[in-house]
């Protein structure tokens, strides 16, 4: 069976992860359903890409703020002392435990909402989803 799964980088924003990951399993794109394996390949690439320019304008916007608060700029030192502050408690193991927990429970509660929509996609395969109409071949 398929692993279904909304964008492709929902997976991963690292090409050779994606590549690990459909070497040991079929994978599915909500976004994409007849994308062969070299068009998520093209699309893993472009969000690897997007994570680089991410990482990129964060990096430029925190020196713009430390430049900001270096000129004494009273909002960003503040912004810059909680940074510090968050940065300086870490994670702790109580915490993850708990992201974690989050993160799965919302996702058993978007497959669970999500389930009856899959499964439900064999049967009406050649019918319009609106009407239910069987389409022409």
């Amino acid at each position: 069976m398929p692993t279904l799964v909304a964008k492709v980088d929902r997976i991963s924003r690292d090409v050779k992860h994606i590549a690990g990951l459909m070497k040991r399993a079929t994978i599915k794109i909500a976004t994409m359903p007849h994308a062969d394996d070299f068009q998520i390949h093209l699309f893993a690439a472009l969000a690897q890409q997007e994570r680089e320019f991410i990482a990129g304008r964060t990096k430029d916007a925190l020196a713009a703020l430390k430049q900001k608060a270096a000129k004494g700029d009273a909002e960003a030192i503040q912004s810059v002392q909680n940074r510090t502050e968050v940065l300086a408690r870490g994670r702790t193991e109580v915490n993850r435990a708990k992201a974690t927990a989050a993160v799965q429970d919302r996702v058993r509660s978007w497959v669970k909402a999500v389930r009856p929509h899959i499964t439900d996609v064999p049967a009406r395969q050649g019918q319009h989803p609106a009407t239910g109409r069987r389409l022409l071949e």
